[in-house]
């Protein structure tokens, strides 16, 4: 299962075979994507997320994970950084283990979390 904030990506693991949740602000636009995964015999689910939301991520992929279960694959393509300069941004690993990494937006103080899981 993936969760998937890009159009032709969805597509593309859909037609791989795994189910995929379309997440973005504009759910209609998610919704035409996954009519056509599922007119292609794929299975999926539109999901309206704003990734400057904290509350609205958790929300997403609550709902997510009851309809389509845990996933194994996340495509973010979604971003908030604001001037888009990427050599802005900093990453922080907190410990060796499991938990997450961050992406720090240093001249907005934005964070973004990105689970890992141990291999």
């Amino acid at each position: 299962m993936a969760i998937v904030t890009g159009a032709d990506i969805a597509r593309r693991l859909a037609s791989d075979g795994l189910a995929v949740a379309v997440a973005d602000r504009d759910e209609p636009a998610c919704q035409a994507v996954v009519e056509e995964i599922e007119a292609a015999g794929g299975r999926g689910l539109a999901v309206r997320v704003d990734v400057s939301d904290e509350q609205a991520v958790q929300d997403g992929v609550e709902q997510i994970v009851t309809q389509l279960g845990e996933p194994t694959v996340l495509v973010n393509n979604a971003g908030i950084i604001r001037d888009n300069l990427l050599f802005r941004m900093t990453v922080n690993r907190p410990g060796s283990g499991g938990g997450s990494q961050s992406m720090e937006d240093e001249s907005h103080g934005s964070t973004q979390e990105v689970p890992r899981r141990a291999a």
